[in-house]
């Protein structure tokens, strides 16, 4: 299937022309979500430069789009990208590779493989859609999309940990979509002990990110 962008991107696209029809069967093919974050991150080079930003870790980076792109925004860093999929964790430093980009990706679900404190910026678009209990826990395709009960349960699984690898001056850039009721998850993060803020927002076709 085809991707298509409604409104002209501000941040760079980075070159996928080395990734074949047979490895989109088998990783999340960059979408609205993945241009909304891309653009997201175009807004916020300012910040990043403001608290130092070094090390970033994308997880579930599917095909490596959004960590190639903030590669090209931030450029005297350090990438990692962990995922579940074998094959997106091959494609993702292949897309890296393509575009000069050395992103070091590791094959593992979420945060358990990341030391503690040791994460400027983590973020995640994460699989949102709401979906059936089996198709969780998959470390295929469905692994991309399918987030359970409100489309939270991945979400929800991942934000308790958030604080323990993030540095003292570290951030979560987190995507959500209205069913996965963001402001349930804001008054969650608050009792972490953190603050929020919306960088960005879109309606693409039936969503509301």
């Amino acid at each position: 299937h085809f991707a298509f962008y409604l409104v002209p991107m501000t941040a760079p696209l980075p070159n996928l022309d080395h990734i074949t029809k047979d490895q989109y069967s088998e990783i999340y093919e960059p979408a609205e979500d993945t241009y909304l974050f891309m653009d997201a991150f175009a807004s916020q080079t300012k910040f990043l430069a403001n608290i130092k930003a070094f090390s970033f870790v994308e997880l579930g980076p599917g095909s490596g789009c959004i960590s190639t792109c903030l590669a090209s925004l931030v450029p005297n860093a350090v990438y990692f990208a962990v995922d579940i999929n074998e094959k997106a964790a091959q494609v993702t430093e292949q897309t890296g590779k393509q575009n000069g980009v050395n992103i070091h990706v590791i094959r593992s679900s979420l945060v358990s493989s990341i030391r503690d404190n040791s994460v400027d910026v983590l973020f995640f678009n994460p699989p949102y859609v709401p979906s059936e209990p089996e198709e969780l826990g998959s470390s295929g395709i469905e692994a991309a999309w399918a987030g359970g009960k409100f489309g939270r349960e991945v979400i929800d699984t991942l934000l308790p940990d958030v604080s323990r690898v993030l540095t003292k001056r570290g951030c979560l850039y987190l995507l959500l979509e209205r069913q996965n009721k963001p402001h349930e998850v804001v008054e969650l993060m608050k009792t972490f002990g953190f603050t929020h803020k919306v960088i960005m927002e879109k309606k693409a076709f039936n969503e509301l990110l």
